[in-house]
């Protein structure tokens, strides 16, 4: 499988510019970037993050070590540091969109323009500046898409496979949205693996598809971590992984299963309308 000759992807200059697009936005974010202590769930992911606790469902294990990470830089205030975590993959996720563009346009002036469309968006930008998941959640699906693409365009060695594999469980270990793309890697995986590595039809490359989700499931092992730090440390707020019942209540998101599906229609409809029109006057 390739893509289409007028869809070769990104040639070298489009890394630089990709670089430059990312610190031009890094900058604007952290100009703006929340100076202190915030509220909600961005306070709790502020302190937790910096304590390495336990939040509420689902967890979030990968964004509590990344931001605990970028907790230990000696500079400004560590709430500040936290939510520069979201600069830092807002910045990094406009760099990405603009070579996942490069792969379906020859224009190059259009991927910018829709790269800096989506950076300067207000819920983009408002996710940019804040301590959240939803920008190393964008980061992450970023990546997956364009490791997508990758794999059509050129058979990658396996230790580059395995490792992308390992980035798709890490991914759903911050945020479960990104089961969509990680779906569509996994298909893409079947779909381009070189032939040698396939078992016969209808199995679909079912032995490669499993050596892949045992190396994504490397990735999912970062949620170890609630149940050995929730003994530790007890969990604020939300849930208690102790055992296994709570464990997977928290990761599971039980919580919020009958907000996102047992909605009436009247509601869903409701809602669609409003992201339609909220996509209208960010984008229009």
């Amino acid at each position: 499988m390739k893509l289409p000759k007028s869809a070769e992807g990104p040639e070298k200059k489009d890394y630089w510019v990709a670089l430059v697009l990312a610190i031009a936005l890094l900058i604007a974010y952290v100009r703006t970037l929340a100076p202190d202590v915030l509220y909600g769930d961005s306070a709790e992911f502020q302190t937790l993050a910096y304590t390495l606790g336990v939040t509420h469902s689902t967890g979030y294990p990968t964004y509590l070590f990344l931001g605990r990470l970028i907790g230990l830089l000696p500079i400004s205030t560590p709430a500040w540091r936290i939510s520069l975590l979201s600069a830092f993959c807002a910045a990094i996720t406009i760099g990405g969109v603009y070579l996942l563009a490069r792969y379906f346009t020859h224009s190059r002036a259009g991927a910018i323009l829709g790269g800096l469309a989506l950076g300067i968006s207000y819920t983009f930008w408002s996710q940019a500046v804040i301590a959240e998941v939803y920008s190393l959640n964008a980061l992450f699906i970023a990546l997956i898409l364009l490791f997508m693409l990758q794999a059509i365009q050129h058979p990658l060695p396996a230790w580059a496979t395995r490792s992308q594999a390992v980035i798709v469980g890490l991914a759903l270990g911050n945020h479960a949205t990104a089961m969509a793309a990680a779906i569509v890697w996994f298909v893409g995986v079947a779909i381009c693996a070189p032939r040698e590595q396939w078992v016969p039809l209808p199995a679909l490359g079912f032995r490669l598809l499993v050596r892949r989700a045992l190396w994504v499931g490397a990735g999912l092992l970062v949620y170890l971590y609630l149940p050995l730090r929730a003994r530790a440390h007890p969990p604020v707020n939300w849930g208690d992984p102790h055992d296994w019942s709570g464990f997977w209540w928290t990761v599971s998101g039980q919580p919020y299963r009958e907000l996102a599906f047992g909605l009436p229609s009247d509601l869903i409809y409701g809602r669609v309308a409003a992201w339609a029109a909220l996509l209208v006057q960010q984008f229009g």
